[in-house]
């Protein structure tokens, strides 16, 4: 690995990207993981104004607009909530009971990234984590797509041997993929046939013109389902009609076979 590979590797210095906890994951611009994340609470950055009662306990908290923009403190203009007034301080202040300031204070804010923030070689450990973990995702993915190829090739009647053939993985490897499915590969070959079996009904007495298949199928996502069969040659788009390819016609088969569907997974 060459120097400049790491040097690639982080986050370039004048971009700050936003961080957001999500579903209590931290989680970039883009959506994906955010690495070495540390935010304090917002009890910990801000120490608000207080008024209190004849017995000197807290009774309200004042919260000014400017930390409200500071700390995005959406919550703290809550017309239900909250009281605007006016004279306080020098600009806007919300007015709030010290049980909704309780509420929210433990809200995380001033959030420093570690593949941003950080010095020297943390900075780039960081993100090199970062792209580890994306490409441990991607390779999951792939196997999960790999595990439910090699099912649907089995359903329609290839062989372990001809797709060792095919994919350099030996007999056996391939009887453990398909004989041992993982649960997430199991679901997913079932999502895609439940998806599929309409589409394979539609065409089993012949070509259908394209569009009305799509108005048959009335799914969302007709377009893509009729994109992956045919890049499977399950179905053949030809003058704007689709039919089944033989395979097709296997799988269909085999999609109407409760036996056999069961035995495949």
């Amino acid at each position: 690995m060459t120097p400049t590979q790491f040097r690639d590797s982080a986050v370039p210095a004048d971009v700050r990207p936003g961080v957001e906890r999500v579903d209590g994951q931290w989680l970039l611009d883009d959506g994906t993981e955010a690495i070495g994340v540390h935010a304090q609470p917002l009890s910990a950055v801000l120490r608000p104004d207080t008024i209190r009662d004849g017995a000197g306990e807290i009774k309200d908290v004042l919260v000014t607009l400017s930390q409200i923009r500071k700390y995005k403190l959406l919550w703290a203009m809550d017309v239900d909530a909250t009281t605007s007034i006016e004279g306080v301080f020098d600009e806007t202040t919300f007015r709030m009971s010290y049980a909704w300031w309780l509420e929210h204070a433990d809200q995380p804010v001033d959030t420093t990234l570690a593949e941003h923030d950080g010095n020297g070689i943390e900075r780039s450990a960081a993100a090199i984590e970062r792209r580890y973990r994306a490409a441990r995702r991607a390779l999951d993915q792939l196997a999960l797509e790999r595990a439910v190829l090699l099912q649907l090739a089995t359903l329609i009647g290839r062989s372990r041997r001809a797709l060792a053939q095919s994919t350099s993985l030996s007999a056996v490897r391939i009887q453990q993929i398909v004989d041992s499915p993982t649960p997430d590969a199991e679901s997913a070959l079932n999502t895609f046939l439940g998806a599929t079996r309409p589409a394979l009904l539609a065409l089993r007495q012949g070509p259908v013109p394209a569009a009305d298949l799509q108005a048959q199928l009335g799914a969302d996502h007709a377009d893509e389902l009729l994109a992956d069969l045919v890049a499977l040659q399950l179905i053949d788009v030809a003058d704007d009609a689709v039919e089944l390819t033989p395979d097709g016609r296997k799988l269909l088969a085999a999609v109407t076979d409760e036996a056999s569907v069961a035995g495949a997974r």
